[in-house]
């Protein structure tokens, strides 16, 4: 029934116009349309869409929110430190080697995971 639909991620944030900052600056989202009075819808690849939106009852998730799928994880890493990400050096419940900059390794996927300006959880992902 569904399998032919867009899906999109929502992700809550505590300040909209940081989020919108840190999603389109730092990782190179495009917004799509004009805010709605809720939120911003932004652009990845291929169609895909994340609609962040600001809530007063926010509460950061402890689970991946979105994973975005590269081809280059080490060229994007370091991309990334270089804007001032800081990726995680472990992941709570997961036992996986994370080298120094933040990129585990495995037979056949490459995963790096850092966090919004809020908490949220975001990965990058690279099959092998």
């Amino acid at each position: 029934m569904l399998s032919n639909a867009l899906v999109f991620t929502t992700i809550p944030v505590r300040n909209l116009k940081r989020a919108k900052d840190f999603y389109v600056e730092k990782l190179g989202l495009k917004q799509v349309k004009d805010p709605s009075k809720h939120g911003y819808m932004l652009e990845a690849g291929n169609g895909s869409k994340l609609f962040i939106f600001q809530t007063d009852k926010f509460t950061a998730s402890n689970h991946v929110v979105a994973a975005f799928f590269i081809d280059n994880i080490e060229r994007i890493v370091n991309e990334l430190i270089n804007k001032g990400i800081i990726f995680e050096k472990q992941i709570n419940g997961m036992s996986v080697e994370i080298n120094q900059k933040g990129i585990a390794s495995g037979d056949k996927e490459k995963a790096a995971w850092f966090k919004d300006p809020d908490g949220n959880i975001l990965s990058l992902s690279q099959l092998l």
